[in-house]
């Protein structure tokens, strides 16, 4: 559960699925794991929130991927000339 603190109004908001507004003309909510406001600078994560931290080992694609996204970056583009009338 995530806990967000709104600075303007200074009302704590906590997640649920339907999503509650703080009631200030900031409008911080917070629905599931998405927090949202006009402006972020005057909400403050209280609680529940953490970063995953990835391993560099783990890659998303394949060696066979990035040769064949490479293979594909380097193609040629045909350009095609049209006669106007």
């Amino acid at each position: 559960m995530i806990v967000v603190r709104c600075k303007n109004c200074n009302t704590e908001v906590r997640s649920s699925s339907y999503g509650n507004p703080c009631g200030c003309d900031n409008m911080t909510t917070v629905k599931n794991d998405l927090i949202t406001a006009k402006d972020l600078s005057l909400v403050e994560v209280i609680s529940g929130l953490s970063k995953r931290k990835i391993s560099d080992d783990y890659q998303y694609l394949t060696k066979e991927d990035l040769s064949w996204m490479e293979q594909r970056k380097s193609r040629k583009i045909k350009k095609l000339d049209f006669e106007v009338r």
